[in-house]
């Protein structure tokens, strides 16, 4: 938002400025249309906008389930 002199108001794709309000403060996420939108809006990808968590790849966990015989 600083980088293009957005504010808040300057977002109606996301929704109201309390919306806006707490997906920066951290209270709510981006949902799918959102991420849409922005995503064309600033010609990026979806990506961009998606939360860490579902872009970094969890590594598997060290021990792993037994499998069941038949």
């Amino acid at each position: 938002m600083e980088d293009h002199k957005l504010a808040q108001s300057d977002l109606p794709e996301i929704g109201s400025q309390g919306v806006v309000s707490e997906i920066l403060a951290g209270k709510r996420d981006l949902n799918v249309r959102q991420i849409s939108q922005l995503a064309e809006r600033f010609g990026v990808s979806p990506a961009v906008f998606m939360p860490a968590s579902t872009k970094t790849h969890k590594p598997l966990p060290t021990k792993t389930r037994k499998m069941h015989r038949r």
